[in-house]
């Protein structure tokens, strides 16, 4: 994950404490589904407009891929070091 998002291994110090956190028990967080259906996520007349506008719902095809499942705690940290990295200042000055 270094690698791929602050371009250079993780120093002795970031190891031994993302290896810690990684290896920390946690429960598993479970992911909350969007509402479905336009009036859902419009307001009241939009989803018509919306609709005459582009043919059809938008959101429809990507609904969907909010309903994922849980993940394990092991798959959670990596996402969450994953985020940790993607929101550290070295990244963003990087990229």
């Amino acid at each position: 994950l270094y690698l791929r998002t602050v371009s250079r291994p993780p120093t002795k110090k970031e190891t031994a404490y993302w290896s810690k956190f990684l290896n920390a028990p946690r429960d598993v967080a479970q992911t909350i589904a969007p509402p479905v259906g336009r009036e859902a996520r419009l307001p009241q007349g939009e989803a018509k407009r919306q609709e005459r506008r582009t043919g059809g719902d938008p959101f429809g095809r990507i609904g969907g891929l909010y309903a994922q499942r849980a993940g394990t705690p092991k798959q959670q940290a990596y996402e969450d070091m994953f985020w940790a990295l993607l929101n550290s200042s070295e990244f963003i000055f990087n990229h």
